[in-house]
């Protein structure tokens, strides 16, 4: 177990940064008026981030 540890943090440190940004950058997009905004997959993809991010420990 001690093996996997370092590298199951790691992705898991990576998919909460990754859900971050993602939310940090359709914030951005909302205040400049981007129609990227509003686009489905930027709607999706955080919340993506975040399942794997929630999901991955409880499986370890």
């Amino acid at each position: 177990m001690c093996d996997y540890f370092l590298t199951l943090r790691m992705i898991h440190m990576m998919c909460a940064g990754l859900s971050i940004l993602g939310f940090i950058v359709r914030w951005i997009w909302m205040l400049t008026g981007s129609p990227l905004h509003a686009a489905r997959m930027t709607k999706i993809v955080p919340h993506i981030a975040i399942r794997c991010c929630s999901q991955a420990p409880s499986r370890w």
